[in-house]
């Protein structure tokens, strides 16, 4: 009541994602909105993105992808994770740049959405850089090796790939735990 307006940016975010959580008609111009303003914090802007993933179209398309370059990397993985389910050619064409972020969780986060998508055009340097960061992601997971999620990532990677054996040795691993 002392205060004649919100502050800037304070809480304009809520809205947005409460009517993304409740699939409302209104919920892809609120988040576009929450993705597309500076003011809002990054996490966000990065929970926006990861909702935006929901409403394919043109607008949310371009703001996924400006989302790969953000500043903040947490936008950064979200906007990796929100494209994962692209088509393979796709993936591999916006993804892989990522591979070689300066931040490690957007690394693996790029990894873990390129296994299994061939990289027929990808450069000797971007291959390399991917197998940096798969073993990057492949060593996250075996950090956390003592959680069932561990396994069940690296049972998700390996069936990616094509290596169903090892796939299904680690959703036996992640049952066991």
């Amino acid at each position: 009541s002392w205060t004649p307006l919100p502050a800037s940016g304070h809480q304009g975010f809520a809205e947005a994602l409460y009517a993304a959580e409740r699939s409302a008609m209104s919920a892809p111009v609120m988040l576009r909105g929450v993705v597309s303003d500076p003011q809002q914090p990054a996490i966000a802007r990065a929970s926006a993105v990861s909702l935006l993933g929901r409403y394919p179209g043109p607008a949310s398309s371009d703001l996924l992808h400006a989302a790969l370059r953000d500043a903040s990397p947490l936008v950064r993985a979200a906007a990796v994770q929100a494209l994962s389910g692209e088509p393979p050619e796709q993936r591999s064409r916006w993804l892989l740049p990522l591979v070689s972020d300066p931040v490690r969780a957007v690394r693996i986060e790029a990894a873990q959405a390129l296994a299994g998508v061939p990289l027929t055009d990808a450069s000797t340097a971007e291959r390399e850089a991917l197998a940096r960061a798969t073993s990057e992601y492949l060593a996250a997971q075996q950090f956390n090796a003592d959680r069932p999620e561990a396994h069940g990532n690296l049972g998700l990677y390996y069936a990616r790939i094509g290596q169903q054996q090892r796939a299904q040795a680690e959703f036996a691993r992640a049952l066991a735990i």
